[in-house]
């Protein structure tokens, strides 16, 4: 095989080792160590078995390697990892190499790094060596590009049947947390129905009431901590707006209650992770205006769509865009938490066209083989794809964002299979 294509293979390994190592010395955590040690080993000897079979001339050893490399792009110890930086490295970046140019540098994830790799290894692959046919072929391909998990944001979802949903997150405090969490979450519904009788006694606007209930409803769930925080952030934003037309009790109670409830949600590991993450966006105004076009388009096909979107999908899609309104007074952590929860439905629906995918290739029972089911994962992969369209320009702006175009190309050369 070309000596040029293995050498860039296995720099681009060697690339990934030492992207994996610098988490090792970074990480303080013995246990954290553990897992980035075995993916480290686990790519050792991926890549030392590859290069003796291709340099000791046996037969050719990418099917086994592109093999190897997908089961890891699916395990749980990868996916916990992928999203840390990827350091091309000197040696890749001095080569005019043949894999993707990304893999050579830029800014991108060691997930990211891998699905292009993967992409790249197709291309010197005879399609009919590692492909059924090109159902499977399609499925692979998007599985390689797409996230399997989604990310922590206000708002996740599955399909189900061929209907999109909204899916609770429960709230999971640390262990030696949850006594402490207990106890604010009692103070805080009690001063929250306490607010909401003193409001029911003065003529407040409607929407006040309305959004401290909401408010009150997301605590008692005990789900969705990371929706209960933003939801606080326009909370604050509509009790600043009302706050001159409110008794001065009152208006102290409501920002004591919302400073409360910032506490709250600060105990909890997904709220740390989510607004870590929305540090690293980078976005303007304009960028803002954009999303909120993007979203509002969503909103208008998702409830065309009533046959295959549950309707908590639009009235949780209308909630975030009122994060946003205001592009000139939106938070970094609204925009992100938009943006996030977008890509979230986006990755559900072309994760399950592409288990669907594999399914029918396969021949299984739950496969494309009605009429109802092609009619749906084509309806979603459509509503997933307009979404895609919308986002890719504004990709670069947030972080591991890349895959979004990449990911729209494959997936729409398979919806052209359907038709």
């Amino acid at each position: 095989m070309d000596r040029q294509v293995v050498d860039d293979i296995l720099i681009v390994l060697a690339s990934m080792k030492q992207s994996i190592d610098l988490n090792i010395v970074r990480s303080g955590q013995s246990d954290v160590r553990n897992r980035v040690r075995a993916l480290y080993l686990t790519l050792e000897e991926i890549s030392f078995d590859f290069r003796q079979a291709a340099y000791t001339g046996d037969d050719d050893p990418l099917d086994v390697l592109y093999q190897e490399l997908r089961d890891l792009i699916d395990s749980p110890i990868f996916r916990q990892f992928s999203p840390i930086r990827y350091h091309s490295g000197r040696a890749m970046r001095v080569r005019q190499t043949r894999l993707d140019p990304k893999l050579a540098g830029g800014t991108i994830s060691l997930g990211e790094a891998l699905g292009l790799l993967l992409q790249s290894i197709e291309r010197f692959l005879p399609q009919a060596s590692f492909f059924d046919n090109a159902d499977t072929f399609s499925a692979r391909r998007i599985k390689a590009v797409v996230p399997r998990e989604q990310y922590v944001a206000p708002a996740k979802f599955d399909v189900v049947d061929g209907i999109l949903l909204v899916v609770k997150q429960p709230a999971c405090p640390l262990e030696q947390d949850e006594n402490n969490v207990f106890q604010a979450k009692e103070e805080i519904t009690s001063r929250g129905d306490e607010i909401i009788r003193h409001l029911e006694m003065t003529n407040c606007d409607k929407r006040l009431l309305d959004s401290i209930k909401d408010i009150q409803d997301k605590v008692n769930s005990n789900s969705d901590i990371v929706r209960l925080g933003m939801a606080n952030v326009g909370f604050e934003i509509i009790c600043q707006r009302f706050e001159k037309e409110l008794p001065d009790i009152v208006a102290a109670m409501l920002k004591s209650h919302a400073l409360h409830i910032n506490m709250y949600v600060a105990q909890f590991p997904e709220w740390h992770r989510f607004v870590t993450q929305a540090a690293e966006a980078k976005t303007s105004t304009d960028d803002i205006v954009k999303i909120s076009g993007v979203l509002q388009r969503i909103i208008e096909e998702v409830n065309k769509n009533t046959e295959h979107v549950n309707e908590n999908v639009p009235r949780t899609l209308f909630a975030l865009n009122r994060l946003i309104a205001n592009p000139a007074e939106a938070s970094v952590k609204a925009v992100y938490a938009v943006w996030r929860s977008i890509e979230n439905m986006i990755i559900s629906v072309f994760n399950y066209g592409a288990d669907l995918f594999e399914k029918s290739a396969r021949k299984t029972s739950d496969s494309l083989s009605t009429a109802v089911s092609k009619v749906a994962v084509a309806a979603l992969l459509a509503l997933a794809l307009s979404s895609a369209a919308g986002m890719a320009p504004l990709a670069a702006h947030f972080p591991d964002s890349a895959w979004i175009s990449t990911a729209m190309n494959v997936v729409k050369n398979q919806l052209q299979k359907l038709d």
